[in-house]
C-alpha cells in the first residue's frame, strides 16, 4: 500500500464538508498522504519497540472485550458483563484476537493504531483548509497533530487511536452543518457523533459543543429563531441525550463508569491540577505556538474573519471547559489528565494559523503572553507531577521524566524544562514581528519541540514497561496458555495485587474466570466471583465446584490444594491441575512467598474430612536479629492457645494436633509487630494416634 492510500481511502467521504479547491489540489493529496504514511511508519517502529501493555485494567478491559466478541458475540469481561459502553475499539479490534499467538495479534493491533491515529492529519488538514488557511500551513498543522506526545497512545491497547481522528472529523462536519444544514450533512454529523462517543464516552459533549457554537453565531447574526429551525438535529441529539444519561444514573445502569453525577466538587483542588493539565498541554502543542495561539483564540472569537472562523473558535472554547470540567468532575485530581485533553493539542495549532494569516500585527500581545507562559514556567515546576505520571499515562510528562534520569535531578529537569519554553516563547513573540519569516520559524521549532517530546516520552515509557515485564512476567509470558490444560480460573486471595492479576490474563487468554477466596477484597471493578469452601475443602462458586486448573495467586498468601498436581509455578504465581473438584488443603495468610510472615495473619486447614485425626505440621524460623528469639501466638478451635517460638536463629519443626474437621485460627508474631519470623508451608499429616 502506498503512503497516499489512507489518504485517498478516508478523504472522500470527508470532501463533502471540505472546499471544493481541496478536490482539485492533487499534489497537495500526495503529500497529505505522505504525512499519514510516514506517521504510521514512525509509530508502527515505536510501537514494536514496546515491549508490553502496562495501563491497568484499562488496556486489559479492551482486550478481553475484543476477544469476547470474536469468540462469544458478547462483550464480556471474565464471563460477565463489564457495562462497558465504549464498545467501538473492541468491536473493530476483534478480528486481530482471531490470532492464537499473543504476541503477534498484539503486534498487529498496534499496527492498525498507528495508522488509524495517523488518519487525524486528514481532518485537521481540511479544518485548516475551510478555515481559508494556505495549503502548505494546513500541512504543517496536519503533520503537527500527528507530531504530539499524546500519539504515543497508538501503543497501547486503548480508546484514543480511534477517538482522536474521530474528534476532529466531528469538528470539521459541525463547522460544515452550521454553515449550510442539509441532509447529507446532518446524518454524516450524527454518525461521527455516534461513533466518537462509542470510542470515548468524554466525546458525547461533542453535540453540546456544537450547538452553543451554533447558537453564539446566531446571536452574533442576529437570528436566533432561525438557527434554533434550521440546527433542530442538535437540539434533538442533545435533548436526546441528557434525557438518556438522567435516566441510566436515575436507574443506576451507568456500569463500570458509576455514577453520572459525581459526589462533589474538590474546589482548589480541581483549579490547580486544571492549570497545571492546561500548561502541560501548550507544551505539549510546542511553546513556541502558544503566544500565537492565545491571541488568535481571541481575535477569532471577537473580532472573526468569517463565519467558520467564529464557529470554530466558539466549538473548541466550549469543548476546552467541557473536557476541563471532566477532568475536575470526574478524574483523579492528584494526576495530570492528558488522556482527557489531548484532544486540545492540535486546536493550539490551528488558532496560530488564524493569527499568523491576519495582516494587523501587534506584536506586543504576543509578547505579553509569551512573558505569561514564562511566568507558568517558573511558578509550576513539572518534576513533581511527572513522578505520578506513570499511574495516569502522561506522555508529556514522560518526557520530563527522561530529562531528570538524564541530569539526575529533579529540580534540574524543571529547571531545563523552563528554560526551554521560555526560550521558545520569547522567540515567538520575536517572529511575531517579522511574519513572513517568523511563522516558518515557530512552526518548525513547535515541530522540533513536539518531535523530541515524543522520542523522550517513549524512551522512559519503553524502560518503565521493560522494569514491568520484567517484574510482572517470566520470559514465557504466556507460560499458562502453553500448558495446554484448556480453560484456567485465576484463584485470588489476601494480597493479590491487580497488575499481576491482569498481565496474566492479558498474555493468557485461557485464564477467563476470577475467583476471589472468603475474605478477599475486590481489586478492580470487573467481574469477579466470591468463592466459598466447603467442609471438606472443595472450592464452590455459587453452590457448584471448580472443575478446571487454577492459578492461585500468593503474593502474600500461601496457597495449597489436595488431591491436584503442580504444573508449573513463576514467582507468586502456581498452576494446579485437579483430579476432581479443586480441594483445599491449607491456606496460610500473611505468608508471603519468602517465607517471611506478616505481624498478623490466619492459618486455615481443611483435613479433607469431618472427624480428622493428625497432625499440623509448621516450620517456625527466628531471625539472629531477635536477640530473645520469637514465633507465632493463636489459638485451636477448643480455644486453647498456642504459641510456638524458637530461639534467636533457631529453626524448629512444630506439630499440632488436629481433630475434627476444618479450622481457622489468626495468628500474631511473637513478639508483636515484628517481621523476623519465617514459616514453611503448613500441612496436614493424618495419624489416628494423634488425638488419643
Amino acid at each position: 500500500m502506498s503512503a497516499a492510500a489512507p489518504a485517498r481511502a478516508v478523504t472522500p467521504a470527508l470532501e463533502a464538508v471540505a472546499p471544493r479547491a481541496v478536490a482539485r489540489a492533487v499534489p497537495v493529496r500526495l503529500l497529505l498522504g505522505a504525512i499519514v504514511g510516514l506517521s504510521t511508519l514512525g509509530h508502527v517502529v515505536l510501537s514494536w519497540l514496546r515491549p508490553m501493555p502496562s495501563l491497568f485494567p484499562d488496556e486489559y478491559i479492551y482486550a478481553a472485550l475484543g476477544r469476547s466478541l470474536i469468540h462469544t458475540g458478547r462483550p464480556l469481561v471474565r464471563g460477565g458483563s463489564a457495562h462497558f459502553p465504549a464498545l467501538l475499539e473492541p468491536i473493530l479490534t476483534a478480528p486481530v484476537w482471531l490470532v492464537h499467538d499473543v504476541d503477534t495479534a498484539y503486534r498487529i493491533l498496534q499496527f492498525q493504531n498507528a495508522l488509524t491515529i495517523s488518519l487525524a492529519a486528514i481532518p485537521v488538514y481540511l479544518i485548516a483548509r475551510r478555515l481559508r488557511l494556505a495549503p502548505w500551513m494546513s500541512l504543517a498543522l496536519a503533520g503537527l497533530a500527528v507530531a504530539t506526545p499524546q500519539t504515543l497512545y497508538a501503543n497501547s491497547v486503548l480508546a484514543e487511536p480511534f477517538s482522536y481522528p474521530l474528534l476532529f472529523s466531528a469538528i470539521l462536519a459541525a463547522m460544515a452543518l452550521i454553515e449550510e444544514p442539509t441532509r447529507r450533512r446532518r446524518i454524516l454529523f450524527v454518525a461521527l457523533v455516534l461513533l466518537a462517543a462509542l470510542a470515548r464516552v468524554q466525546l458525547a459533549v461533542i453535540p453540546a459543543c456544537a450547538l452553543a457554537a451554533a447558537l453564539a453565531n446566531g446571536i452574533r447574526e442576529r437570528r436566533l429563531r432561525r438557527t434554533l429551525r434550521d440546527q433542530w438535529i442538535l437540539v434533538a441529539i442533545v435533548a436526546a441525550g441528557l434525557c438518556i444519561a438522567l435516566a441510566l444514573s436515575a436507574t443506576h445502569h451507568l456500569g463500570y463508569y458509576g455514577a453520572l453525577l459525581p459526589n462533589g466538587l474538590a474546589g482548589g483542588d480541581a483549579l490547580h491540577i486544571g492549570s497545571v493539565s492546561v500548561y502541560v498541554v501548550l507544551l505539549s502543542a510546542g511553546c513556541a505556538l502558544v503566544p500565537g495561539a492565545a491571541v488568535g483564540w481571541a481575535l477569532a472569537l471577537a473580532k472573526p474573519r468569517s463565519r467558520a472562523e467564529f464557529v470554530f473558535a466558539c466549538f473548541a472554547t466550549t469543548l476546552a471547559l467541557a473536557l476541563l470540567a471532566q477532568c475536575a468532575l470526574y478524574g483523579d485530581l492528584h494526576l495530570v489528565q492528558e488522556r482527557y485533553l489531548m484532544y486540545l493539542v492540535p486546536l493550539v495549532g490551528v488558532f496560530f494559523a488564524l493569527r499568523a494569516t491576519r495582516r494587523e500585527r501587534r506584536w506586543l500581545a504576543e509578547l505579553g503572553t509569551g512573558a505569561a507562559l514564562s511566568t507558568a514556567a517558573a511558578i509550576l515546576p513539572l518534576a513533581g507531577y511527572a513522578k505520578s505520571s506513570v499511574q495516569s499515562i502522561a506522555p508529556a510528562l514522560f518526557a520530563v521524566n527522561r530529562v531528570e534520569q538524564t541530569v539526575g535531578l529533579p529540580g534540574t529537569a524543571s529547571l531545563i524544562v523552563a528554560v526551554v519554553a521560555t526560550v521558545l516563547a520569547g522567540v515567538a513573540a520575536a517572529a511575531a514581528a517579522r511574519p513572513r519569516a517568523g511563522t516558518p520559524l515557530v512552526l518548525a521549532l513547535s515541530l522540533a519541540f513536539s518531535l523530541a517530546a515524543l522520542a523522550g516520552g517513549f524512551s522512559f515509557d519503553r524502560s518503565s514497561d521493560l522494569r514491568v515485564r520484567k517484574t510482572f512476567l517470566p520470559a514465557d509470558r504466556s507460560w499458562v496458555d502453553h500448558a495446554h490444560v484448556g480453560r484456567v480460573t485465576y484463584l485470588a486471595a489476601t494480597g493479590a495485587s491487580r497488575n499481576v492479576v491482569l498481565a496474566a490474563m492479558f498474555w493468557n487468554p485461557s485464564i477467563d474466570r476470577l475467583v476471589r477466596l472468603p475474605a478477599t477484597a475486590s481489586f478492580d471493578g470487573l467481574p469477579q466471583a466470591v468463592g466459598s469452601v466447603a467442609p471438606d475443602g472443595t472450592l464452590e462458586v455459587h453452590g457448584q465446584p471448580v472443575r478446571r486448573a487454577v492459578v492461585a495467586d500468593e503474593s502474600l498468601t500461601t496457597v495449597e490444594l489436595r488431591d491436584a498436581r503442580r504444573l508449573a509455578h513463576w514467582n507468586v504465581q502456581t498452576l494446579w491441575v485437579p483430579s476432581g473438584p479443586v480441594r483445599l488443603g491449607s491456606v496460610m495468610v500473611g505468608r508471603p512467598p519468602s517465607g517471611h510472615l506478616l505481624t498478623r495473619g490466619a492459618l486455615l486447614l481443611w483435613p479433607g474430612t469431618t472427624q480428622a485425626s493428625g497432625w499440623l505440621e509448621l516450620r517456625i524460623s527466628a531471625s539472629k536479629r531477635l536477640p530473645h528469639g520469637g514465633g507465632l501466638r493463636f489459638k485451636r478451635p477448643d480455644a486453647k492457645p498456642v504459641v510456638l517460638t524458637v530461639p534467636s536463629g533457631g529453626s524448629r519443626l512444630f506439630r499440632v494436633p488436629v481433630c475434627g474437621g476444618s479450622w481457622q485460627a489468626p495468628y500474631t508474631t511473637v513478639p508483636r509487630y515484628t517481621e523476623e519470623i519465617s514459616a514453611g508451608v503448613p500441612r496436614f499429616v493424618p495419624d489416628p494416634a494423634a488425638c488419643s
